[in-house]
């Protein structure tokens, strides 16, 4: 048996459970009881009840994100410093993207050297 290429309420479901859960399209199509990359990008354009429940899926995860850079923080090897920082800063830079509003950079704002308001009576 091949992969599905049908829509299957059941299989949407489980690929929106598994990112939600953190994993990415890519690595759920890499199971081969899993639809290919391609026929889930068309599920998205053909299915808008899979296009949403898969965009809130990427919403969650995002928070798995935050909650994976704590856990690699929380339980490094102090001498893998730098793959610990590598890995925690990926996950930050995703999140940020993922939902910009609540993990992106907040600018900072500008204030303009000036000289102090003296006053005299």
């Amino acid at each position: 048996m091949g992969r599905p290429t049908d829509y299957c309420d059941k299989i949407a479901i489980d690929i929106c459970t598994e990112i939600s859960l953190g994993r990415s399209l890519r690595s759920i199509c890499e199971d081969e009881t899993m639809p290919s990359v391609r026929t889930v990008i068309t599920w998205k354009r053909k299915h808008p009840e899979f296009l949403q429940q898969y965009d809130s899926a990427c919403i969650e995860r995002s928070e798995m994100l935050v909650e994976d850079m704590l856990h690699i923080a929380d339980n490094s090897d102090p001498t893998e410093a730098a793959k610990t920082r590598i890995r925690v800063d990926t996950r930050k830079w995703a999140a940020s993207k993922m939902k910009p509003k609540k993990y992106g950079e907040q600018p900072e704002s500008e204030v303009e050297d000036v000289d102090p308001i003296v006053v005299t009576r």
